[in-house]
């Protein structure tokens, strides 16, 4: 493919055409903050797509009311998962991997190391990369399409201080730098009281290698950045902790992105009405894809779907 073709369908040509730098530089760090990637390696059409999906630049404020961060969980994300399992206890099987999906007829048999399942319907809600490594009876252009997208690195460093002492001096402890190694930073106290918390995020090509430096660097560099944006008592935080998504092998990434030319007609992440292979998670929502909220509205339809099969039974 012609250098100029593919740099055609990229992102990174867009904000060249901005009238401001300021707004080209935003767009930039928009781009790597959703997809955790340069935009020179996303497909426009893809980023396009996902702005119509989730409401665009819009809507505004540090609590982005009606937007990707519009409720925090209580106990954090996964207290919602904790709840939804209560009423399955026992029924559920972790640490327990597949690595592939066989027809037999009209059901399933799910094998993994000493596992075989038998079942009508199965339900994958994992990241596409994952799935695409699997044994699964899915079209050759799905798989491909699958392959295909780019796993996006991000690693989340937490500073804990005994108090908000952003607040103190009037700031929301919200930050965003088109350059350096945080991109992002947010106020990620839980509620209630008790410690405060500056969460920050660094993402792309400095977290797909933010694992092979020294701890010791890593949390000075972060802890000075604190200290750049928030003043003296950054410095000082009685804990630190970080989660990289860029080496769990169970999560490949924290999202997913689109290289440019690979967005076609025909190669949706989604199984056709009827299939008893869903495929589910947050990438194939129609509303916020990549968010807890895609990831409820593709639980939601693929549940309609297993009951709507049950009951026709």
């Amino acid at each position: 493919m012609p250098p100029s073709s593919t740099r055609s369908r990229s992102a990174r040509g867009w904000p060249a055409r901005s009238p401001t730098r300021s707004r080209a530089s935003g767009f930039t760090l928009h781009a790597e903050l959703v997809f955790a990637t340069d935009p020179a390696g996303l497909s426009l059409l893809a980023y396009l797509a996902r702005l119509g999906a989730t409401g665009g630049f819009s809507p505004r404020g540090p609590d982005l009311p009606g937007g990707g961060r519009d409720h925090r969980f209580v106990g954090g994300a996964q207290a919602l998962a904790h709840r939804l399992a209560e009423p399955l206890a026992g029924a559920i099987q972790l640490a327990t991997p597949v690595h592939s999906i066989v027809p037999r007829g009209e059901t399933f048999a799910v094998l993994g190391p000493g596992v075989e399942l038998d079942a009508r319907h199965v339900v994958l809600a994992v990241p596409p990369a994952l799935a695409a490594k699997l044994a699964i009876p899915l079209p050759d252009s799905t798989l491909q399409f699958a392959r295909t997208l780019q796993r996006g690195a991000v690693v989340k460093c937490f500073a804990a201080y005994d108090r908000p002492f952003w607040r103190d001096a009037g700031m929301s402890g919200e930050a965003y730098r088109p350059r350096g190694t945080l991109r992002a930073v947010v106020d990620g106290s839980p509620p209630g009281g008790g410690s405060a918390v500056l969460q920050a995020f660094v993402v792309g090509a400095e977290a797909e290698r933010w694992h092979r430096r020294d701890p010791d660097d890593r949390r000075r560099e972060v802890i000075a950045s604190l200290v750049e944006l928030f003043g003296t008592p950054a410095g000082t935080p009685i804990d630190y902790l970080e989660a990289d998504w860029a080496i769990d092998p169970w999560s490949a990434g924290c999202v997913a992105s689109t290289p440019p030319g690979a967005l076609t007609p025909g190669t949706p992440w989604r199984t056709s009405p009827g299939s008893h292979l869903h495929l589910a998670g947050t990438e194939t929502a129609v509303r916020w894809p990549g968010y807890m909220e895609g990831a409820i509205e593709a639980g939601e339809r693929t549940a309609r779907d297993v009951m709507a099969d049950r009951d026709a039974r």
